[in-house]
């Protein structure tokens, strides 16, 4: 799987960054409509990673937040080709 760094808008409850609400993807807004996933993992170099696994419409999506870097991360196969 390859990380591809994506722009999330997150929804923020009793904490910050607390789950992902929607992210952009090659020119596209994908609206989660439910988290079906948390996992949280300390990477061999320190690092916690929050891993959510998500469900828009009738599609899955793999999302990592890493917490050191604040950076958001969609997990693919492949990258697609951007839409022209």
């Amino acid at each position: 799987m390859i990380k591809v760094p994506v722009d999330v808008r997150e929804y923020s409850g009793y904490r910050a960054d607390e789950r992902p609400a929607s992210f952009h993807y090659l020119g596209t807004v994908y609206v989660i409509t439910s988290v079906i996933g948390l996992v949280r993992e300390l990477t061999s170099d320190g690092r916690l990673v929050n891993r959510f696994d998500v469900q828009v419409g009738d599609d899955h999506f793999t999302l990592l937040h890493d917490e050191t870097e604040g950076q958001w991360y969609l997990l693919v196969e492949k990258p697609l080709a951007k839409k022209v």
